[in-house]
């Protein structure tokens, strides 16, 4: 993801960590499926606190890829709050 959110600030730099030949719009794609595949690897864990703690990552990671597909620079504080909060008292 950060390859994406950081994208117009490394080619500026002359620096661009994209495969050659990708769009941005191919990333997305790349970012959202390999997403799932790591929500469902999750959904065969345990449930402990080490499955708790890969959720967490996973929520904020498909939060941090939306706001990024609606142009927003990230996540913002309450955003992260939020999502932690709604984790915890669901």
């Amino acid at each position: 993801m950060n390859m994406l959110r950081n994208r117009s600030e490394d080619i500026k730099r002359e620096v661009d960590h994209f495969p050659s030949g990708w769009r941005e719009t191919y990333m997305f794609t790349y970012a959202w499926d390999y997403l799932d595949k790591a929500k469902a690897a999750a959904e065969t864990m345990p449930a402990d606190p080490y499955r708790y703690f890969v959720e967490i990552q996973l929520l904020l990671s498909d939060a941090t890829l939306n706001a990024l597909a609606h142009l927003e620079e990230k996540l913002s504080r309450n955003d992260v709050l939020n999502i932690l909060q709604q984790f915890l008292y669901q």
